[in-house]
């Protein structure tokens, strides 16, 4: 059973996340910026379908997923994978739209 408040609330901590590190950079290498402006992106992206009842209940895993690698912070990769482990739980093949 999916429940689109947390689904949101846990998109949100992955924004604050990916944020905190863009407003850091200094704590990063700077090749880090693009990709984490392009997870930000995504990631607001990702909460408008989200509010508008209209994600994709097909993919293998969310779209950010492939965007995050093993080097990134811990708390980042973590909760990413959290939020992927939530849809696939949750929204993945569900047939609640």
């Amino acid at each position: 059973m999916y429940d689109k408040a947390i689904f949101i609330r846990k998109t949100n901590r992955c924004q604050r996340i990916v944020k905190k590190y863009i407003d850091n950079i200094e704590e990063i290498d700077l090749q880090y910026l693009k990709r984490y402006k392009v997870i930000s992106n995504t990631l607001e992206d990702m909460k408008k379908t989200i509010e508008e009842g209209t994600v994709s209940k097909n993919l293998p895993y969310l779209p950010t997923n492939p965007m995050i690698i093993r080097n990134d912070p811990e708390d980042l990769f973590d909760c990413m994978l959290d939020l992927n482990k939530y849809y696939c739980e949750n929204y993945k093949n569900s047939k609640l739209y």
